[in-house]
């Protein structure tokens, strides 16, 4: 999920997309079309930078290379045993 927030925030192309955008398109001297070239190249830029960036990075900052303690389990194939019984049908 990080990843997916990191770049939803990235939304340059359309006045809308940000404050600051809105604040400079109000001014009139840009016109979407202008707006949404330069903003295709920033959120392609911004895609591959955060990619690169969590495929990276995230094995050492959220220590993925071990398995959690709270995870593990002593016996966790006697909840996996068929029951002795079938209880829903009446036995002929």
């Amino acid at each position: 999920m990080l990843p997916c927030t990191l770049a939803a925030s990235l939304a340059f192309m359309l006045p809308v997309a940000t404050p600051p955008n809105a604040i400079v398109f109000s001014f009139g001297g840009l016109k979407v079309l202008d707006m949404a070239r330069a903003g295709f190249l920033l959120n392609i830029i911004g895609v591959l930078v955060i990619t690169l960036a969590i495929n990276s990075w995230s094995i050492p900052i959220f220590n993925l290379h071990s398995f959690p303690s709270w995870a593990q389990s002593t016996n966790t194939t006697a909840h996996c045993l068929p029951s002795l019984a079938n209880t829903t049908m009446p036995s002929p």
